[in-house]
């Protein structure tokens, strides 16, 4: 078996291509903070690729939500900020004015 990977200008992984075997090709898409918003899987996997939508992150990038190919085992969670007493002090600004701490 042999593996090819491709990647996008912006150094995240495009594909991953199998010859060799009926392993099937794996195909990634992403958003502008480089999350994974698509896996697409083709051959022996198919089915377990996933799609995150538009709601997949939270505004601190967090995965939050996600949508399998074949309808099953979807998931989606809330999550809290978890801040301990001593981090307060540590805060700082990203990038779109989001304070995370």
């Amino acid at each position: 078996v042999s593996e090819t990977r491709a990647y996008n200008n912006d150094n995240t992984l495009a594909s991953i291509s199998f010859s060799g075997a009926s392993v099937g090709d794996l195909s990634y898409n992403w958003d502008v903070n480089k999350n994974k918003t698509n896996e697409g899987i083709t051959g022996t996997m198919s089915g377990y690729g996933f799609d995150v939508g538009t709601s997949g992150y939270d505004d601190e990038d967090r995965l939050v939500s996600w949508q399998r190919d074949d309808n099953n085992l979807d998931q989606a969670w809330n999550l809290s900020c978890y801040r301990p007493i001593y981090a307060r002090s540590f805060c700082r600004i990203r990038t779109g004015g989001i304070m995370v701490c």
